[in-house]
């Protein structure tokens, strides 16, 4: 006679290995009902790429050495905790929805295809996973450079798909989802996405992990990407 499975034997999962989150700066481990493939700091909920992203924002804005002005959009909540903190930043995020953000204090509304914010407010601008979503994508772009200062730069992150090329083709929720990954993704981004982002006075730079850390370093904080991965970008406004 074939016996049941109890609850404990269909819930359970491998056992998740520690690693060490620099948003907690602690050692921590992934939930195990997160998806088979995702590594997600059970203290802070960062994923991998944005455990990355925390060495970036100290080399660019920690290690910056004087008071700057930094913008964020859609702050996750391990990047606001974590940005929000270093001494040398005045620190605004904004959203569309801002409801959607209890925990980001002072957050404003601001749609990206025109933003309120004066010409050269802000040092620094984040933010990740927002192009593929904006309606425009290179007017939102001219928009964060017009509230850029000179030599002021974006750090940005999208999902990428090194063997294609960028396509914004489909326009029903239906086939998004299909080809996109998501209802609310206008576009994804492909190997030729410097000729489509290209914008006078916008300097791209894509930056990757060992720029900034190890293998061994990335493997401690579970930094490693899926098969399709992200792309970071460092976009400096030139100017005087």
């Amino acid at each position: 006679m074939k016996i049941a499975p109890s609850i404990l034997e269909i819930t359970a999962k491998p056992e998740s290995k520690m690693f060490y989150c620099p948003n907690c700066k602690r050692p921590t481990i992934s939930p195990k009902n997160i998806r088979e493939g995702i590594v997600m700091c059970a203290m802070c909920a960062s994923f991998e790429r944005q455990r990355f992203l925390h060495y970036v924002y100290e080399e660019e804005i920690l290690k910056a050495g004087k008071d700057i002005k930094v913008l964020q959009f859609a702050p996750e909540k391990s990047v606001y905790d974590s940005v929000g903190k270093f001494e040398n930043v005045d620190y605004t995020c904004c959203d569309l929805m801002p409801e959607l953000y209890p925990y980001a204090k002072g957050i404003v509304q601001e749609d990206g295809m025109n933003l309120s914010f004066e010409d050269k407010s802000f040092d620094i601008i984040i933010h990740n996973h927002i192009l593929e979503h904006m309606p425009d994508d290179i007017r939102f772009l001219e928009e964060t450079k017009r509230i850029l200062k000179n030599d002021g730069k974006i750090i940005a992150s999208i999902p990428f798909y090194k063997d294609e090329l960028c396509d914004d083709s489909f326009t029903s929720d239906e086939d998004r989802i299909e080809h996109y990954g998501q209802a609310d993704h206008l576009r994804r981004y492909g190997k030729d996405i410097l000729d489509v982002l290209k914008l006078d006075g916008l300097n791209i730079e894509i930056i990757n992990q060992n720029s900034y850390l190890t293998n061994q370093e990335l493997e401690s904080i579970k930094a490693f990407q899926d098969i399709s991965g992200d792309l970071y970008m460092i976009m400096t406004k030139e100017g005087k």
